[in-house]
C-alpha cells in the first residue's frame, strides 16, 4: 500500500483492537471484519468486493477494500 512503518503499525493496532485479527469477526451490532465495517460502510465493502471479483468475507477482499478506502 506504500505506507510508512508508523502508518502500518497504526492500522495493525486498530485491527487488533477491532477484531483481534479475526477477519470473520462480527459483533452484536453486525459490524464485520478487520475494521468492523457497519451499516453503509459494510454495504460498500460488500459491493466493492463484488464489483472487483473478490469476496468480502476473506482477508484478501477486506485488505483490498481497505486500500481502496485509503485512496
Amino acid at each position: 500500500m506504500g505506507l510508512t512503518n508508523e502508518q502500518s503499525l497504526g492500522i495493525l493496532a486498530n485491527v487488533l483492537r477491532e477484531c483481534s485479527f479475526d477477519y470473520t469477526s462480527e459483533n452484536s451490532s453486525g459490524a464485520y471484519g478487520i475494521c468492523q465495517w457497519l451499516g453503509d460502510r459494510k454495504q460498500q465493502l460488500q459491493q466493492w468486493c463484488n464489483s472487483h471479483n473478490l469476496q468480502y468475507n476473506t482477508l484478501e477482499g477486506q485488505l483490498s477494500y481497505l486500500e481502496a478506502e485509503f485512496t
